[in-house]
């Protein structure tokens, strides 16, 4: 259904990227108009300007319009391959779940055994875990082409949509960072366990830092005392 609407979008914003031929003929019946008046008036044939756009004009589409369609085509494939990665790992399951009749049950057993620790190996269930992650990248590129598509439209209205995915984007963010702060938080993504590792991280640099100076300080003050001594 997303990629629906961003190919909505990318069919109306790539005819931006070629060159507009009702606008070259309709430069070309203009141009051609005045020459069959300036014939009718007796006026000199030279003196009407040549029309700026041709069949042979070279067309530069503009910065804008390329940079809109760059995120929104890109939207559009990262969307595109993530439903198709999901429809893998969904076949991956589906051949998880089969099972043989004829087995007994401790064979079947074991048989689930084996594929689960498969499962756990190849880290499928982290995998799609990130299914998730890629559409929400998709939508955030997405909304990015969208917030400059608008501005050149009108921007009352580009800012009304500013506010919203602003909005949406703070509320994203507090969403999957609040269970890094409290454990009980159900608001759990596989986003929220790489924020919980970074900020680990963090911590973990802050503190050796901090006790890395504490250390040196302490050298320095030794030293200090030492050479103090035997001056006295």
């Amino acid at each position: 259904m997303f990629s629906a609407v961003i190919t909505t979008f990318v069919a109306q914003t790539s005819t931006n990227l070629q060159q507009d031929w009702r606008e070259v003929t309709a430069n070309l019946m203009v141009e051609l108009i005045a020459v069959q008046r300036a014939g009718l008036n007796g006026n000199p044939i030279n003196a009407i300007p040549s029309s700026q756009l041709t069949p042979s004009s070279e067309f530069t589409p503009r910065t804008l319009d390329v940079a809109i369609n760059a995120l929104w085509f890109f939207s559009l494939a990262l969307s595109l391959s993530t439903a198709l990665a999901a429809i893998v790992c969904k076949q991956w399951i589906h051949q998880y779940t089969i099972m043989p009749s004829t087995n007994s049950p401790q064979e079947r057993a074991h048989v689930h055994h084996f594929r689960f620790m498969g499962l756990e190996k190849w880290h499928v269930t982290g995998i799609i875990g990130l299914l998730p992650t890629f559409v929400h990248l998709s939508l955030g590129v997405f909304f990015g082409g969208l917030v400059i598509f608008l501005h050149d439209l009108s921007l009352i209205i580009g800012g009304i949509v500013d506010f919203v995915i602003g909005l949406t984007i703070v509320l994203y963010t507090i969403v999957n960072l609040l269970p890094v702060w409290f454990i009980s938080c159900p608001y759990k993504t596989p986003l929220t366990l790489y924020a919980f590792h970074a900020v680990r991280a963090f911590y973990y640099a802050i503190r050796q830092s901090f006790h890395a100076v504490q250390a040196f300080y302490y050298v320095i003050g030794q030293s200090f005392h030492k050479e103090k001594k035997k001056k006295e």
